[in-house]
Formats: C-alpha cells, sequence, structure tokens
C-alpha cells in the first residue's frame, strides 16, 4: 500500500471515530442536549429494519413521502458498517473489487441522513460534519487510487505435483 494512501485512510479513519463522541443531530425544535454521533450511530444501524423514529404519518401526507422517509433511515443505518468494513479491508488490503464496490456506494449513500433530516425536521451538527469527512476520505483513498488491475486479486494458490 502507498503511504499516502495509507496515510489517508489513517486521517479518515481518526476522524470517523472521533466524530462517534462529537455532537452529530439536533432534533427541532431543540429540545436538550443533541444526540451524539455514536447514539445516532446505533440507532440507524439497529433501528434500519424498524419503523423510523420522528415518524408522524400526519407529517407525510403522500405514501411517496412516507417511504421515502423510510428509506432514507434506512440507508442512513448502513453508512457507518460499510465504512468499517471498507477500512479493515484498505488496512489488510484483501479484496479489491469489494472495497472499490464499498468505496463508490459511500457518496451516494451519504445523500440520505440530508434526505431523513428533512423529513425528521433535525439539524446537522459538527459531528456529522466530521463523520462525512471522515468517510468521504476513507472512500477517496480506495477509489483515487487508479484501477483495480487484474493482478491485484487474489489468487486462488494451485499446486502441480510433478
Amino acid at each position: 500500500m502507498r503511504m499516502k494512501r495509507r496515510i489517508v485512510l489513517i486521517c479518515g479513519a481518526v476522524l470517523f471515530v472521533t466524530a462517534f463522541w462529537l455532537p452529530a443531530v439536533a432534533v427541532s425544535p431543540p429540545s436538550g442536549n443533541p444526540n451524539p454521533g455514536w447514539a445516532c450511530a446505533w440507532l440507524t444501524a439497529y433501528g434500519s429494519l424498524q419503523k423510523a423514529p420522528y415518524f408522524r404519518e400526519d407529517d407525510y401526507p403522500t405514501i411517496k413521502a412516507r417511504v421515502l422517509n423510510q428509506a432514507s433511515w434506512t440507508l442512513s443505518g448502513w453508512i457507518s458498517p460499510l465504512v468499517a468494513i471498507l477500512l479493515v479491508l484498505s488496512l489488510g488490503n484483501w479484496s479489491p473489487r469489494a472495497r472499490r464496490t464499498i468505496a463508490i456506494a459511500i457518496p451516494f449513500l451519504m445523500v440520505a441522513p440530508f434526505i431523513f433530516f428533512f423529513f425528521a425536521k433535525c439539524h446537522p451538527l459538527a459531528g456529522h460534519f466530521v463523520w462525512m469527512a471522515g468517510s468521504l476520505l476513507i472512500a477517496g483513498a480506495e477509489i483515487c487510487q487508479g484501477p483495480v488491475r487484474k493482478s491485484d486479486e487474489s489468487e486462488p494458490v494451485t499446486f502441480r505435483l510433478g
């Protein structure tokens, strides 16, 4: 692994992990303490297959708005686990095609929290932006390294007798 890529990955990992202790989201109107990043990550990852919080059917007059809110909540819940998987795969230099696929998906998934914030009347705080910066650095280190070559793929080990 090239040194610049490793430095970008480590910087991204530091930002990504630090963001979990920073205030990440405030519910509007402000209801006291903002939610820290770890609470947001836990709620979205654990609740990604459940009904979204702050989901009042009165706020969503159409089925399209309800589906969009639930989809954005679910997609938001998969970002942190995917970034963690990408970080482990990148530091171990394993599975280049899987790394590239995950890295390309992450920036597209970053739109989902903002859709949810809009519907849930939440406001992102510093922790959310630090989390995004760390996630995008980790993904960007993989995307910007160039095309995946066939020689990068792990080949099965074969032995010949004779």
